[in-house]
């Protein structure tokens, strides 16, 4: 598993006037490297996107994802809180890896592979 930096590392502009990673790109690099994601995880660095299940929903309506879904129960500000988290199946991997693959072509970067996720820094 690599590390959030790492992870940062791949989502930012390969150029000076590049373009960070969309929000498809960034979402799919997260589940590739972790597995899952929760909304939660997502508000934060290195995602920035508050609005995953939207996320989610558009990369299964405009790509063919199928991301299953599984509601967890956390204590939130001392209250249960229901979450929902997202899984990228053993199925969608190679198919998780195109559809990056060729984002991160379409604004400049190199392309990814398993070995760069199981390492524990990418240079």
């Amino acid at each position: 598993m690599i590390s959030k930096k790492a992870l940062a590392e791949l989502l930012q502009p390969v150029k000076k006037n590049a373009k960070r990673a969309g929000k498809h790109e960034s979402a799919l690099t997260y589940l590739l490297a972790y597995g899952s994601a929760l909304c939660a995880d997502a508000e934060g660095w290195p995602l920035y996107d508050r609005y995953l299940n939207t996320t989610i929903s558009e990369l299964g309506r405009y790509h063919g994802f199928e991301i299953p879904r599984q509601g967890e129960r956390r204590k939130c500000f001392g209250r249960n809180t229901r979450f929902v988290r997202y899984f990228l199946t053993e199925n969608e991997r190679e198919k998780a890896f195109k559809v990056a693959n060729l984002k991160r072509e379409a604004r400049g970067a190199n392309s990814l592979s398993e070995k760069d996720f199981l390492a524990n820094d990418i240079k």
